[in-house]
């Protein structure tokens, strides 16, 4: 029969690599003090990192934030948009809010995100996989950000398609795992579930729990909690587990 050719690292691959740990193994600031405080400092570009909360919790300001800290910084971002969430408006928003540029600038911070809009789990896995191909160019992503993957997985993980939702869950954590291994730093959002503000962070009578389920659970290397605040307002609370 055919034989499986298994993807691999040359070691001229793994020395070059060796030669990028410094800047691999430092955290980067995603631009919230809160959540770089929690992380140590910021995303390690090693790194899966996951915001899990419910809706209005910030998941995707967090996004936002993160990508204009990391373009601003002259990174590349690679933004794969599951939800129409990404907005221009709320990116120069906090672009010019938090670190003023003029114009010309801007437009060039602007240009290093791409954003990729994605409606199903086999085209994030050919999103992914085309990212991976390219990484050998000088324009390739620091950042890779997936926002949600609730939107793609939740549809193909109930009843006959159970099995098939498992296996592109699979694949894609494989996928951000060799993004990571090459010294990228993955962001995705989740959903959460039973959550409640009046009970603590995890509590299984009603605390906030990571949606997708168990086969989901070990993508992320990192998991931020995140929940509204009870009092109504747009700060929230945060834990790292």
């Amino acid at each position: 029969g055919a034989i499986t050719r298994l993807p691999f690292d040359t070691a001229a691959d793994l020395l070059s690599l060796h030669h990028q740990l410094p800047e691999i193994s430092r955290p980067h600031s995603l631009g919230a003090e809160a959540i770089d405080s929690l992380l140590g400092g910021g995303l390690l570009l090693n790194q899966v990192l996951e915001f899990v909360g419910p809706s209005s919790s910030g998941k995707t300001q967090l996004c936002h934030t993160a990508a204009v800290a990391f373009a601003r910084r002259e990174h590349v971002v690679h933004y794969i948009d599951t939800g129409n969430g990404f907005s221009i408006h709320r990116f120069l928003t906090i672009l010019q809010e938090r670190w003023p540029q003029t114009f010309d600038d801007a437009v060039i911070t602007m240009g290093r995100v791409r954003v990729f809009p994605v409606f199903e789990c086999f085209e994030l896995l050919d999103v992914l996989e085309g990212i991976q191909a390219t990484l050998d160019d000088p324009d390739s992503p620091s950042l890779v950000i997936v926002d949600s993957a609730t939107a793609v997985f939740a549809p193909v993980l109930g009843g006959d398609k159970a099995f098939f939702g498992q296996g592109m869950i699979s694949h894609v954590n494989s996928q951000l795992h060799r993004l990571t291994a090459s010294g990228v730093g993955v962001l995705v959002t989740n959903d959460a579930r039973g959550a409640d503000d009046h009970r603590p962070l995890g509590d299984d009578e009603g605390g906030v729990r990571a949606a997708l389920g168990k086969s989901w659970k070990a993508v992320a290397d990192a998991r931020v909690v995140l929940r509204p605040s009870s009092l109504g307002k747009r700060k929230g609370v945060a834990s790292v587990e």
